[in-house]
This record gives structure tokens, sequence and C-alpha cells, in this order.
């Protein structure tokens, strides 16, 4: 999914197999838990941000930090959550060092592209991991993964070495270009 999503539509997101490993987060902890944890880690990342670009800590201390940020608030909502019966592990199901990279990702796109583009990026890389476990967690999938993950494994290989041979315009090309060929559609 991932494969066609970039090669063939054209998607950028924070990292290009992240939203493959928040689904799969999202698949273990649920999409009504997951999702609005990821946001409220990004905004906990984000407030790291200004003390951290005061510090001029270098790229591993500053994903170090994030990672005990991510860490911390995942820990927070694992205990305040519990003591609501939601369970005892979906917490721990989000890939910290995952979280706190795309994190990183998100501040540096902020700073070269602006909000806006740090904003598409962000809805991007959300959007495709929730539709990446709403993939994972459709019956049919769940039946394959159990009843022969290792041709499932084959297949999605096979898959991604066809589609990654694409090499036409991407879809969302196509739209980037439609005003430059109306403009010269009405010129001849």
């Amino acid at each position: 999914m991932i494969v066609l999503l970039r090669v063939v539509v054209g998607l950028n997101t924070l990292g290009t197999f992240s939203p493959v490993l928040l689904a799969l987060a999202y698949a273990q902890s649920g999409l009504l838990l997951g999702v609005p944890l990821t946001l409220v880690l990004f905004a906990l990342g984000f407030a790291m941000q200004p003390l951290l670009r005061r510090l001029h800590l270098p790229r591993v201390a500053r994903l170090g930090v994030l990672i005990g940020v991510v860490t911390t608030g995942l820990i927070a909502a694992q205990l305040s959550l519990g003591s609501f019966g939601l369970s005892d592990s979906w917490g721990m199901a989000l890939p910290v060092v995952v979280t706190a990279i795309i994190t990183e990702r998100l501040w540096e796109q902020w700073d070269l592209d602006g909000v806006r583009s740090a904003a598409v990026g962000a809805a991007l890389t959300m959007g495709t991991a929730v539709l990446v476990a709403l993939l994972l967690l459709t019956p049919y999938v769940r039946h394959l993964a159990e009843a022969v993950p290792l041709q499932l494994a084959i297949a999605c290989a096979v898959w991604a070495v066809l589609v990654g041979t694409y090499r036409g315009l991407r879809l969302s090309e196509l739209f980037r270009f439609a005003p430059a060929a109306k403009a010269q559609g009405g010129a001849a």
C-alpha cells in the first residue's frame, strides 16, 4: 500500500515507512485510542521544540530527549487510562522511536517549508497510517496473515516490485500540472 501511495499517487509522508509502523501500532491499540494519543505525543514534542532549539543540542541528543518525552507521555497515558480499564498495554504499542523521529521531521518540515507544509505532511502521514491500519484490520487480511503468513509476505514483496517499476506521472503531479496544461491548451 505504501509503495502504491508513494510511487503511483505521489504521497509524501514524514518518513517513507513511518505510516506503516504507526498503522501496526493502531492495529494493536485500536484507532480510537491510537490516533489521539499520537496527536498528543506530537503536541508534546512540539511543546519541547523551543527549549531544545535554545539548547543547540546535536541531533542524537535531541532525539534522545524526544524519545524520553514520548516514553513519558505513553507511560502517563497508560497509567491514567489504565485506571479506566481501557487496557494494560495499549499505550506501549506505539513505536516510541518512530514517533520521536516523525516529530523531529515535522519540526524540520515546519522550519524549511512553513506551517502549511508541515500540517499537510502530518495529515498525510496520519491519514496513510489510518488507511493501512484499516486494511490490516479487515477480516480477509487478518485471515491471510494467520493462515498463510509466508505466502502473504512473498505476495507483498512481489507487489512492491511490480508497483515500484512504475515510471509514469504520479497522480499528484497531474493535479499540480493541470493549471499549466489548461493554460497551454487555451493558448493553442
